[in-house]
């Protein structure tokens, strides 16, 4: 079985490029994706690009500015061709806010942890919903909206997210990926040996 960690975050186009690629790349070797599969297993982890930005996050334009300065168009740009490449259409300028990402892997490692077969889906549809669509990753109800088209809405999802035990774990296993010297993402390691 091959193990893949990926260190990643919702809001960094290059993981998402990233995971377009690894998902046709296990398509074409084991079939269509499958979380019981015997050939591989994949687990996400939190590596928040901006791990001091306000709950509720920022206009876009003004991180931007603030990131890249006069640099963000060229930036984008690239990003932009990257992404039709791997069959993503990005749409930057509908983005209006960036937020911070910490309820969103909240969200994630939840899933993971009891809805590990829709982990796949729920991650592709908040990329979608934010790179495509410019959803806001720091709505709950946008966020359970998503939740609830798999697992439906019989489940206790609203709860577990405002719980601050899981937002400290998050934290610190943020500050982990970053203490192991990982300093930018995606950033995959493949049976605990290969970066």
């Amino acid at each position: 079985m091959i193990n893949f960690t990926i260190f990643f975050d919702v809001i960094c186009p290059w993981c998402y490029i990233g995971k377009q690629y690894l998902d046709l790349a296990l398509d074409k070797r084991f079939g269509a994706y499958d979380i019981q599969s015997p050939q591989y297993h994949i687990e996400y982890h939190i590596f928040q690009l901006n791990p001091n930005m306000p709950i509720k996050g920022m206009d876009r334009q003004e991180y931007l500015r603030n990131k890249f300065g006069h640099q963000a168009d060229n930036v984008y740009e690239n990003i932009y061709h990257a992404g039709l490449k791997a069959g993503i259409d990005f749409q930057f300028d509908k983005i209006k806010k960036t937020p911070n990402t910490l309820i969103v892997h909240s969200l994630i490692y939840l899933i993971q942890k009891h809805y590990p077969q829709h982990t796949n889906d729920i991650i592709n549809d908040l990329y979608q919903g934010y790179f495509l669509q410019s959803g806001d990753l720091t709505d709950t109800n946008y966020l359970l909206d998503i939740v609830y088209q798999y697992c439906g809405t019989d489940n206790d999802f609203k709860e577990m997210l405002d719980q601050h035990d899981v937002k400290d774990f998050l934290k610190k296993q943020d500050n982990q990926s970053r203490i192991r010297g990982i300093t930018g993402v995606p950033f995959m390691i493949i049976n605990n040996q290969y970066v």
